[in-house]
């Protein structure tokens, strides 16, 4: 049986471009987390939502992450297809990413988190109602920031069930359901229902060393970054890929024509050429002829 693990599910936002128009859009890319998570099964411990992608970390097995990832996607992009004008610009191709440590899952929980901190963005995580940073470590009582509206009104939740069959699909941004006991308020489905909270705060174990590590500075931000840039990949022209990929071929099977491969020696190849070259894993999808999932299990 395939087991447990934590992902780091993100986006290149110089590739993805068009991600978060307005606050629409925010409800949609916050709503559908939920929707999503409980579709598939998948552990929700955190998300950030930057203009041009968004940031989660979830916990589950390969596949139904994966299942969560393509969900996610498609349901975004149909989102944007009905709510804006043609023609849509949105490429929305995220990246899953396995975490392997626990510093560097610590360090990507407050990557996370601090999403709404950066880039000069005049805001703490604690008010970031984008992103989780609102819900660790607070005291029994916290009212969620998204019962409040802009005006600083307070709207109390209500339960999925008490709100009509049309607001319900507006509120999850598709055909699919939520459990009826689930509270929204302000049109958001509040992430409380979904976000596992104490599994989250378990990986730092005390308050003071979450804080420790959200004000860990620009040195590990740019560690998280790295990573990021290493597990993507190089993309190469296409022509001088073809041509490594030619001469790989020719140096390990003796043929140039990829497609004479089976199986096992495609992801042989597909290894030589990341260990050799990093080219990236969508890229090495389309050299060797194999899923973008296969290439991320073996590379």
């Amino acid at each position: 049986m395939e087991s447990n693990s934590f992902y780091h599910l993100t986006g290149d936002g110089a590739v993805i471009k068009d991600f978060l128009h307005s606050e629409i859009d925010i409800h949609a890319a916050i709503n559908l987390i939920g929707v999503c998570a409980f579709h598939t099964g998948v552990i929700v411990l955190a998300f950030g939502h930057e203009d041009t992608h968004p940031h989660l970390l979830l916990y589950g097995t390969y596949q139904d992450c994966m299942h969560f990832k393509w969900m996610y996607e498609s349901s975004f992009l149909h989102h944007a297809i009905r709510t804006r004008p043609a023609p849509i610009n949105l490429k929305l191709d995220l990246d899953l990413l396995k975490i392997k440590d626990g510093n560097h899952l610590m360090n990507v929980g407050t990557y996370i988190v601090i999403q709404a901190s950066k880039d000069g963005k005049q805001i703490m995580p604690y008010d970031d109602r984008r992103g989780t940073g609102s819900l660790y470590f607070r005291p029994n009582g916290h009212i969620p920031i998204w019962c409040f509206a802009a005006d600083g009104s307070y709207r109390p939740p209500v339960r999925a069930d008490q709100i009509g069959a049309r607001e319900r699909r507006a509120v999850c941004c598709s055909h699919m359901n939520i459990p009826d006991h689930w509270l929204i308020s302000n049109g958001i489905i509040l992430p409380e229902n979904y976000v596992d909270i104490k599994l989250f705060e378990s990986i730092y174990r005390t308050a003071n060393c979450f804080r420790t590590f959200l004000g860990s500075g620009r040195a590990k931000q740019q560690e998280i970054k790295e990573k990021l840039a290493a597990a993507r990949g190089v993309v190469y022209d296409d022509q001088e890929a073809k041509k490594l990929r030619r001469d790989c071929c020719k140096q390990l099977f003796g043929i140039y024509d990829v497609r004479r491969l089976n199986g096992p020696q495609r992801i042989q190849l597909a290894q030589h050429l990341w260990q050799q070259y990093r080219l990236s894993r969508r890229q090495l999808s389309a050299l060797v002829f194999l899923p973008y999932e296969e290439i991320c299990k073996y590379t």
